[in-house]
């Protein structure tokens, strides 16, 4: 019975996956339409920003590099030097899908089209997944992956920085940490792990930091639940393995050069981000800059996010409220107050992690 109940929940969860995947693909066919999906037109690559024609040259090189080990490594872009595809952000794993039929494509193709269609459903269905999981209600589940799909910051980097699109990597991760008890033992969680630090490599190395943040959660969230020490450090030990194989086979570690500080504090996020619709909004007033540059740190909320942060805010100030009222709470008053708090962090490590990340 409770085997056939599992089964059950299980078709549940792809049936709904997939509804949250459907909404993103209709949200990206009504904003960037099919004409880029067209694997032969290439032009609109070259009207856009020069970040995008350089994942473009990017892969035209990888393509025609014959096979080696790294299998990353492109010999003509910068000769006599080889240089990984992972260092021109041509999402290395679509770049050796497509290298494997290389011989039978034309000689213009881009398949950067099919990746924005990808990661708008991919981040429909974790969305969806992810917040029906949070709320218990598919209606909600569909209404929160609908604001993931269209934030800005999706909408922004998805042909601009294409690669960055893959963030729907974050509520993957979320998704499993939520999800530990279904996995009992240390070997398929593990195993979890170590993929999502490979792929996290093979599309944008930039979220290893993010998806690894949440593993490190998971870990320490199962320590505090179950004190297995052996499991928390294998799932640890699995992410990093995965990420580090998954870097070595695409050549990370493959020549000489050497890194620089350039862009370091350049390329940054204003404290204004999370609210400065830097002129994407019709409603709010695009604030100043520090400098130009920080247009690269966008991470505009929209009214609709900044809404739903407002209304978040407003629990823990009515608590504020009933203490002054004079009906305090004995936990928020002396040492009730530190044991209270002692208590939440064993208690909903998740949604501490994101109050910190936040």
């Amino acid at each position: 019975m409770e085997q056939k109940d599992g089964l059950k929940k299980r078709k549940e969860q792809i049936f709904f996956f997939l509804m949250g995947a459907f909404l993103g693909c209709i949200c990206f066919l009504a904003i960037y339409g099919i004409k880029v999906l067209d694997s032969s037109y290439t032009d609109w690559l070259f009207a856009s920003e020069q970040d995008l024609y350089q994942h473009y040259i990017g892969w035209c090189h990888y393509r025609n590099t014959p096979w080696q080990f790294p299998i990353g490594m492109i010999d003509s872009l910068a000769k006599p030097l080889s240089v990984s595809i992972i260092w021109t952000d041509s999402i290395p794993l679509f770049a050796l899908f497509f290298k494997l039929f290389s011989p039978f494509l034309p000689i213009e193709f881009q398949y950067f089209g099919f990746f924005g269609l990808f990661s708008f459903s991919m981040q429909g269905g974790f969305s969806a997944l992810l917040i029906g999981r949070l709320t218990h209600r598919k209606s909600l589940g569909l209404l929160g992956a609908l604001l993931c799909i269209l934030s800005f910051p999706m909408l922004q980097r998805m042909f601009y920085h294409t690669a960055l699109g893959s963030q729907w990597l974050i509520f993957l991760s979320l998704y499993v940490w939520l999800e530990r008890r279904r996995w009992k033992g240390i070997g398929k969680i593990c195993l979890i792990w170590a993929g999502i630090g490979a792929l996290t490599v093979s599309l944008h190395s930039y979220f290893l930091p993010m998806t690894g943040i949440l593993m490190m959660g998971m870990a320490i969230h199962l320590y505090l639940e179950e004190r297995d020490k052996k499991r928390s450090l294998g799932i640890i030990s699995s992410y990093i393995g995965g990420a580090a194989a998954a870097l070595w086979i695409w050549g990370a570690f493959e020549g000489s050069s050497s890194p620089v500080g350039e862009g370091l504090g350049t390329f940054s996020s204003n404290l204004n981000t999370f609210y400065n619709s830097q002129g994407h909004s019709s409603l709010l007033k695009g604030l100043p800059l520090y400098f130009d540059w920080q247009e690269e740190g966008f991470g505009y909320l929209g009214l609709g996010g900044l809404f739903l942060v407002g209304i978040m805010a407003l629990f823990p100030l009515r608590r504020v409220v009933l203490v002054y009222k004079g009906q305090a709470y004995p936990s928020l008053t002396g040492k009730g107050m530190l044991k209270e708090c002692k208590k939440a962090v064993k208690r909903h490590p998740f949604r501490l992690l994101l109050f910190l990340a936040s």
